[in-house]
């Protein structure tokens, strides 16, 4: 792992789709612990609740920890890194979908940021990065 590159000798593309991964994972995090907070003012109680909310709050940290460690290795031009990012991607973009049609606009947003930041990793200039190694 010693020639991992830099963050800043990746092309401005690679780096801005570093930073909307890292944004991304904020914003992840962030409607998880919206979607505990509703889910407790909603009136959830009871052992089986209070477990799938820890649940919920380990997977934010957890999920959002591995997404922000992922995007580093991408924009330090780990190639491996770019395929996970991918798939994980995918699936948010995925479970995402249903936010246009109810109007949440983290979920929205989550969409949004997802879209842009695996377009931008696959982009001519981040390809040319990454085959460098």
């Amino acid at each position: 792992m010693s020639d991992l590159r830099p963050i800043s000798a990746a092309p401005s593309i690679l780096r801005a789709s570093f930073w909307l991964w890292i944004v991304s994972a904020a914003v992840s995090f962030l409607a998880g612990i919206v979607g505990v907070v509703a889910s407790v003012q909603a009136g959830a109680s009871g052992s089986a609740a209070t477990a799938v909310l820890s649940g919920t709050v380990v997977g934010a940290i957890v999920g959002a920890g591995l997404r922000v460690v992922i995007a580093v290795f991408l924009a330090k031009g780990v190639n491996w890194a770019r395929i996970i990012l991918t798939i994980l991607g995918a699936l948010t973009i995925l479970t995402s979908l249903p936010s246009l049609f109810v109007g949440d606009l983290l979920g929205i947003l989550l969409l949004a940021l997802t879209l842009a930041a695996g377009i931008m990793m696959w982009s001519p200039a981040a390809s040319a990065y990454l085959r460098r190694r």
